[in-house]
């Protein structure tokens, strides 16, 4: 059984469908609004924000990161987005550019 997870994972059809399941979970783990589980999931994307803006499926995870999270959460989320030496990517990449959409959006 460990053997089909393995090559099913490392398939491109596969690999799309547990990216796609995980960043439901972050989701919904998001939308539970505990304040310890949104601290550490926050904890674990932190450095991660600008590659994930530009996934096809984890831009979603961002977006709701900034959503969903206390103002001075998002607020750091926004400024390693803007402190980034990748942030020109952002404009012009289609995911990323949701992200930057959002961002502006939440920003007071």
């Amino acid at each position: 059984m460990a053997e089909n997870c393995f090559e099913i994972a490392t398939s491109q059809s596969g690999y799309c469908v547990l990216q796609i399941c995980s960043n439901f979970v972050v989701q919904h783990l998001l939308e539970l609004k505990i304040p310890e589980v949104t601290e550490n999931l926050l904890r674990q994307l932190k450095g991660s924000y600008v590659s994930l803006s530009c996934n096809k499926y984890a831009t979603i995870v961002v977006e709701n990161c900034l959503i969903k999270v206390e103002e001075e959460q998002a607020s750091q989320i926004i400024l390693e987005l803007l402190s980034s030496p990748k942030v020109s990517i952002l404009l012009v990449e289609p995911f990323g550019n949701f992200v930057i959409q959002k961002a502006l959006s939440v920003s007071k």
